[in-house]
């Protein structure tokens, strides 16, 4: 083995023990949903859920129960009822953009001759730029069963860098 060779590996593994890591870890957010129906004449009904969450990753919050019903004889399947959110944020300048998708599902009444679950599903899905700290609502809509109006907002908040 020549000198030059040895001296060239030995300045390698000095250099790369020497090196900062390059891995960087991404800015962490704080996402804040708000759901609200309200129906005529009444006061909405608030639920408030957050996660935190890396920006690129695929925020997860799932809720709720699952509801049995007869699909014979004596035999039952289950279908998961209640809230399901999925978002993800993206460093957009002073804002951030939101990739979110929300499921609401619930039982509306019992068949009296079956004994099944006549079951409510609500889903929407999108993507909005908004101001960081500042409550946006992203979503509205008339449920076409009753007369509640549903509405989401988002507050993005970044904790880390």
């Amino acid at each position: 083995m020549s000198a030059a060779f040895l001296l060239a590996s030995a300045a390698t593994v000095c250099l790369a023990q020497t090196q900062p890591s390059a891995t960087k870890s991404n800015p962490v957010y704080r996402i804040q949903l708000t759901l609200r129906d309200t129906e005529a004449g009444q006061q909405p009904n608030i639920r408030k859920f957050m996660m935190v969450t890396e920006e690129r990753d695929w925020g997860r919050l799932r809720t709720g129960g699952k509801v049995p019903y007869s699909t014979g004889a004596g035999q039952f399947n289950y279908a998961d009822i209640g809230t399901n959110i999925t978002c993800r944020v993206f460093e957009h300048g002073d804002q951030v953009r939101i990739d979110y998708e929300v499921e609401l599902s619930s039982v509306a009444k019992i068949d009296a001759e079956t004994r099944n679950p006549a079951m409510f599903q609500h889903k929407v899905s999108g993507t909005s730029t908004v101001a960081l700290e500042k409550p946006t609502i992203v979503s509205t809509w008339d449920d076409a069963a009753s007369k509640k109006r549903y509405e989401i907002e988002i507050t993005p908040s970044k904790i880390s860098q």
